[in-house]
């Protein structure tokens, strides 16, 4: 089976253009839409530093291979983490994931492992994890959340 992706190439600001008009706006207005081009806008102007996770880099070309256009996802996917700070997994990080998966699983609550790892990092970097789903990442102890549109 292959996925379709959200995106069809990079845009002029040099992120995924969406292809689903609900994921784009008209351009930059005076009011923010709300929108991901907007919040992206938001998160500059607020002097955040773009980063992800060699998880989530996984994540971008396991998709890009399952996809219809694996050559041109790939280089979109490429293109895009070209253009972030990739945080890397280490020991302090794999420890901490060890201690959020333990504390979760002990709760009755655990959540994906890759989803672990990718709060551990965030939390040993001291990077605010952005994120549509806050109710699952909330139940990482000492993670800073912010939702994204």
């Amino acid at each position: 089976m292959r996925l379709k992706l959200p995106w069809r190439g990079l845009g002029k600001d040099g992120y995924p253009e969406a292809r689903d008009s609900r994921y784009r706006c008209a351009g930059r207005r005076a009011k923010r839409c709300g929108k991901n081009c907007c919040f992206r806008s938001r998160l500059g102007d607020e002097g955040f530093r773009l980063a992800t996770t060699v998880i989530n880099a996984f994540k971008l070309h396991y998709g890009a291979y399952k996809s219809e256009k694996v050559r041109q996802n790939l280089a979109v996917v490429r293109e895009l983490l070209s253009r972030m700070v990739v945080l890397r997994i280490n020991e302090r990080s794999a420890e901490k994931a060890g201690q959020i998966y333990a504390e979760l699983e002990a709760e009755g609550r655990p959540i994906d492992l890759r989803d672990v790892l990718i709060g551990a990092v965030a939390v040993t970097e001291g990077y605010t994890l952005v994120t549509r789903n806050t109710a699952h990442f909330r139940r990482i102890r000492g993670l800073n959340i912010l939702a994204a549109p």
